[in-house]
């Protein structure tokens, strides 16, 4: 029992030590949260320039009105971009850049599809210009995958290849690379350089 009573008051004297050692400002601190280090992850469609290799208007007699007026349509993961138009240019330079945050879904989905279609202005229906190498589109249709060195492009219909998407994609350039590829049809066949990159920063 003496034992006991004895604990009890070593006990109740160090509770009276804890409440009176005094509060400082250092108790009362909050840290505060360390900033993210996870680095923003981009990517950037980049049409250079492009070529007329057949006719796509009409001559017009003692004029030089006869050349196209071409300018881009680009898009990436949903988000849409066109360039001005370059009047009367076989040969036009665009340097049009689409730049877009990767999102959350196209982090779960392991992939990035662009496209690029390249229009020659006229009045009533412009034309689309067929930059698509061995393919059944006139436009370019990209797909990168995420952590792989090449951008691929769809040269069939998927439902040609039994349904099976991968089927109808080849390599055509690696990331980060400019390139230039060309339409195969006869009729307002032309050529556009481009160039897709993943960026960090």
């Amino acid at each position: 029992m003496k034992y006991s009573l004895a604990k009890s008051a070593v006990v109740g004297l160090a509770g009276m030590t804890i409440l009176a050692t005094p509060l400082t400002a250092s108790a009362f601190k909050v840290e505060k949260p360390k900033p993210s280090t996870a680095k923003a992850e981009y990517i950037v469609l980049t049409v250079v320039k492009a070529k007329a290799l057949s006719k796509f208007d009409p001559k017009i007699r003692f004029t030089k009105r006869h050349r196209p007026d071409f300018y881009v349509k680009s898009s990436c993961m949903g988000k849409e971009s066109r360039s001005s138009t370059k009047s009367n240019q076989n040969n036009p330079t665009f340097n049009h850049r689409l730049v877009v945050r990767l999102t959350e879904r196209a982090k779960a989905r392991g992939k990035v599809n662009c496209q690029i279609a390249l229009y020659d202005s006229d009045p009533g229906l412009d034309d689309l210009a067929d930059i698509a190498p061995k393919s059944e589109y006139r436009s370019l249709s990209l797909e990168y995958r995420l952590g792989s060195r090449f951008v691929r492009y769809r040269s069939k219909n998927a439902r040609s290849v039994r349904d099976n998407p991968r089927r109808g994609f080849r390599n055509i350039a690696f990331i980060g690379q400019t390139k230039t590829v060309k339409g195969t049809k006869q009729k307002h066949a032309a050529s556009i350089t481009f160039k897709l990159e993943y960026i960090r920063r």
